[in-house]
């Protein structure tokens, strides 16, 4: 990642088919990053470092996890292209929502609780509320139907299964996402 194939292999593809107002960010970014790789990839490295420490010690996790939603929302957009969500051909199955947005969820659902005075007993898991909603909309939301090269290999792999290969996925994401309002851990 210290040398501009990093830029032509990983962040230039990035760019290719997003709409103009989320490619030409990340063609800014590219060329940024092309003209100064090695300090800029070093940078994103103890940005990062940075960031995992900072959770190790109870008086920095809320800044890490602030820290983390920011630097989650950036490389969102200059390495996933928002996960091309903005884009006609996108799915779970292609990548959508991304990685990074799942990181910055994860960080604010374990935001931590305000301490307690007196507390009366050890400190319970806390997570937070809506994840469970999100859940279900992460994987309920995968269910829809979608056109795109990776969708039409795998019809072409599997057409002489008919639809029960599409159904049983299908089913199981659905499933996958309704267990999140079960309350199972």
């Amino acid at each position: 990642m210290f040398t501009t194939n990093f830029v032509r292999q990983v962040l230039e593809p990035i760019a290719v088919g997003q709409l103009s107002w989320v490619g030409a960010p990340i063609d800014f970014f590219v060329k940024i990053v092309a003209a100064h790789p090695a300090p800029l990839n070093a940078g994103f490295v103890l940005n990062q470092l940075a960031l995992g420490v900072g959770f190790l010690f109870p008086c920095l996790v809320r800044p890490a996890i602030v820290g983390s939603v920011a630097w989650s929302a950036v490389l969102w957009l200059f390495s996933e292209g928002f996960g091309c969500l903005a884009g006609w051909q996108t799915s779970m199955v292609t990548g959508a929502p991304a990685l990074y947005s799942l990181y910055a969820v994860l960080a604010l659902a374990v935001w931590p609780a305000p301490c307690r005075r007196n507390p009366s007993g050890p400190p319970k898991d806390r997570v937070a509320g809506w994840l469970p909603a999100a859940w279900v909309t992460l994987w309920v939301g995968g269910c829809r139907g979608d056109s795109g090269d990776l969708h039409n290999s795998a019809a072409a792999a599997l057409g002489h299964c008919g639809n029960a290969p599409f159904v049983v996925l299908v089913t199981v994401m659905a499933l996958v996402g309704l267990a999140g309002l079960t309350g199972w851990r």
